[in-house]
């Protein structure tokens, strides 16, 4: 009980030094409580290498020259953008879930239609 008391001291004076420094905080950072009661920050650097992971996974298997956005947050990838077809749409999400780390794909990706609501080509 006890080390978890200063643990959380800690935390909250290393979090006030930071503020008080003017230093400023990742806007992706997030604090969270640990098991054993303590305070942790979400690193942003994860959630960059998952991301790039995926991009160079999509990148090798032939997304280069498509509009897909990767984006990551504990796991959770978001696609969004546009790609060629449909079935490029759930192509995509199988290679991005084949990616090690990767927990949960929010897939909001689409593709072009005409103007009659018919797909191109």
């Amino acid at each position: 009980m006890l080390r978890a008391h200063l643990i959380r001291t800690f935390s909250s004076l290393t979090l006030a030094l930071v503020l008080s420094a003017g230093l400023p905080l990742m806007a992706n950072a997030a604090w969270g409580t640990g098991m054993d009661g303590s305070m942790n920050i979400v690193n942003e650097a994860g959630n960059n290498r998952l991301a790039d992971a995926v991009r160079e996974r999509l990148h090798q298997a032939g997304f280069a020259d498509e509009a897909v956005m990767v984006e990551a947050n504990r796991g959770t990838i978001t696609l969004t953008g546009s790609v060629l077809g449909k079935d490029r749409i759930r192509e995509c999400e199988q290679i991005v879930r084949g990616v090690q780390g990767v927990a949960h794909v929010s897939n909001k990706l689409t593709f072009p239609q005409t103007e009659t609501g018919g797909l191109i080509g």
